[in-house]
């Protein structure tokens, strides 16, 4: 992500499954949720959003 800064990239889109918006979570680089639910996907034992250690909240 620091190259990305470092060539100007100021947006990054990431799309990924419970374990990856975990790992963005907890290195402190989300800014912003953007987020398409599916009752299909989100029903049933699926993942929940985050799939990880409990996180703390920023203040």
């Amino acid at each position: 992500m620091a190259d990305l800064t470092n060539r100007g990239v100021g947006v990054v889109l990431v799309e990924g499954g419970p374990s990856l918006n975990h790992q963005v979570v907890a290195a402190g680089l989300v800014d912003e949720f953007n987020l398409t639910v599916s009752p299909l996907l989100a029903g049933g034992k699926s993942k929940r959003i985050l799939a990880g250690p409990a996180l703390e909240m920023p203040a």
